[in-house]
């Protein structure tokens, strides 16, 4: 009785993973058919960092905007935003923002005033 019941549950356990087996072999086939329709170096990538870099264009410009929207050190006769105001305007965190702000600093578009701490503020060149 105990070699029939080890010999049924080998047949299940080789059912299996002839079964698992071929499952991975169609999901191979199915993903190399996919591969094989495109031409050689098509993908989304491409189009995945164009949008990436509209949208950090657009950010960059809202960035520049923000210091025409936001009155502040009048005496000083420039308007300053912080990294806070940034991360409000576009919905980011705050290493997104410092990012942000580091390349427009990087570009000469902005730059910094006072080095670290609470009281950075950053004026249009």
């Amino acid at each position: 009785m105990n070699q029939i019941l080890i010999f049924v549950l080998g047949l299940i356990t080789g059912a299996g993973a002839a079964w698992l087996y071929a499952k991975s072999k169609q999901h191979s086939n199915i993903l190399e058919n996919v591969r094989m329709s495109k031409p050689a170096g098509a993908g989304n990538l491409g189009g995945f960092n164009k949008q990436r870099d509209e949208k950090i264009d657009l950010n960059e410009g809202k960035i520049l905007d923000l210091f025409s929207e936001k009155p502040f050190g009048a005496a000083q006769g420039e308007t300053r935003i912080t990294n806070n105001d940034v991360e409000k305007l576009l919905g980011v965190s705050d290493a997104t923002a410092e990012r942000y702000l580091q390349k427009l600093e990087n570009q000469g578009k902005i730059r910094q005033m006072k080095d670290t701490g609470r009281g950075v503020t950053y004026v249009k060149n």
